[in-house]
């Protein structure tokens, strides 16, 4: 199962041995496999434009949970949230930490969407900032959203 190519296009966000690894083997593997399966239309035509894989060879099985999944009533997720957050709304993300994942505009649009207008947006971003799992590049872009704000440009 391929998920997608995003070492091929964000090798930075990999280290030099797996680089090497992946360029080395995975070309090799897709053209001596029978079939292929991916994640995604998406990413199917991504193995045939960056590695010229035959679309017929590839089948697409998307990612799904079992139907055990179901969103709770508004009662059971106040109970989620007193239990794990003291009844405050909360953000999960589930996936790798790198810079393509965008975790900072993530962040920000929980925040919004659960924003107590009677604050100042300013005291959300600052929330953010201190975030401990910040990289530099984030941490830098949140500076320079604050920035804007305390200077009224944004």
């Amino acid at each position: 199962m391929i998920h997608d190519l995003a070492w091929a296009h964000f090798p930075e966000g990999i280290s030099q041995w797996e680089n090497w690894y992946y360029q080395t083997f995975f070309p090799k593997y897709i053209q001596i496999a029978r079939k292929i399966i991916t994640v995604s239309e998406a990413s199917a035509a991504d193995l045939v434009k960056t590695f010229k894989a035959e679309r017929e060879r590839i089948a697409v099985s998307c990612n799904a949970a079992s139907k055990g999944f179901q969103p709770l009533d508004a009662a059971k997720q106040q109970e989620v949230r007193n239990r794990y957050t003291s009844g405050k709304p909360y953000f999960l993300f589930v996936g790798a930490q790198h810079p393509r994942k965008n975790l900072v505009n993530l962040m920000l649009a929980s925040l919004i969407q659960h924003r107590d207008y009677s604050k100042p947006l300013k005291d959300y971003l600052k929330q953010v900032k201190n975030e401990e799992w910040l990289q530099p590049e984030e941490f830098k872009v949140m500076e320079l959203l604050l920035n804007d704000i305390e200077s009224d440009a944004f």
